[in-house]
């Protein structure tokens, strides 16, 4: 029985994810294609990312007890360097 509350719930939070926006937020502009505003370095940045995370899963294989190395060399240096980056992007906007 609890599988079915699971599903149950999994569908209703969809749900709310859905139309909740809709609801609350009226209408929004459309502004294009949200990815044409990526810049080339940006962009760089997140092919490294995923790379750098694709080759140390392949490495030291997390799903087979490595977790702690994966989460140490894979993605901690990722979400350093991007939170690094949201933290300066955020400085020099204030200027």
């Amino acid at each position: 029985m609890s599988g079915i509350q699971e599903i149950l719930l999994i569908l209703v939070i969809i749900l709310m994810i859905v139309f909740v926006p809709r609801l609350v937020g009226g209408r929004r502009e459309k502004t294009g294609r949200p990815f044409e505003k990526i810049s080339g370095k940006t962009r760089l940045g997140i092919a490294v990312s995923v790379l750098n995370v694709a080759i140390f899963a392949v490495v030291f294989k997390p799903w087979g007890g490595q977790a702690l190395f994966f989460t140490c060399f894979g993605l901690a240096p990722v979400a350093a360097g991007w939170g690094a980056w949201w933290v300066w992007v955020g400085f020099r906007k204030e200027k």
